[in-house]
């Protein structure tokens, strides 16, 4: 994960959706605060040094044995839906840098009451997909609008390297919440759900 996150060149990005489900590597029962697992936010900790995660809020779509997978939310880019993929009605909003893995696929996380067809379910009412089908139905219901959002690219971590980097504390990890995903202000998400240092303190001089 050495690649600069920055602007990332998405017009070179295929206009289509990669076909296929996400790759599931943990399970997903209620969990703690302290607990790596999928459904909860890593949140970067003041002065990490990793250009590709300086001041980023990571939702965490999977966590086990195997590794793990997640996507920056609150990394907006200056490209288009419309523009990216013209070819599907409906669709607003930017395109979002959800990492410095493959960026030239696209993941799209939705907000829905039930279940979603060729999606799964990452938290509550949050679901993940990487369905073409699925996106275009989503955009093309004018009735039944839901929240998407598209990512370009992706987090992952190698098996035990992200237990490392929050050993080192590099992360804090709280719950995800769908409100916190799916936010109109994406920039001012970091400093919101950063958790306060006790040891940083305060006061005005008279």
């Amino acid at each position: 994960m050495r690649a600069s996150r920055g602007r990332m060149a998405l017009r070179g990005v295929v206009a289509s959706i990669l076909v296929g489900g996400v790759l599931m590597l943990g399970s997903e029962t209620p969990h703690a605060a302290t607990q790596l697992a999928g459904g909860t936010f890593l949140v970067a900790r003041r002065g990490l040094p990793d250009p590709n995660f300086t001041k980023s809020v990571v939702l965490l779509l999977a966590y086990g044995p195997r590794g793990a997978v997640g996507l920056i939310i609150n990394g907006p880019t200056d490209q288009k839906l419309s523009d990216l993929l013209p070819q599907i009605d409906g669709l607003g909003g930017m395109v979002y840098g959800g990492g410095p893995v493959a960026g030239n696929s696209l993941m799209m996380l939705a907000r829905a009451g039930g279940p979603l067809e060729d999606s799964v379910r990452v938290f509550a009412d949050v679901h993940v997909s990487r369905s073409p089908e699925l996106l275009k139905r989503l955009a093309e219901d004018r009735k039944g609008k839901k929240s998407i959002r598209v990512y370009a690219g992706h987090a992952a971590w190698a098996p035990g390297q992200l237990d490392h980097e929050v050993a080192r504390g590099d992360w804090h990890i709280i719950p995800a919440d769908a409100d916190t995903v799916f936010a109109r202000e994406p920039s001012g998400i970091w400093r919101e759900v950063l958790p306060r240092d006790p040891l940083l303190w305060t006061m005005t001089l008279p």
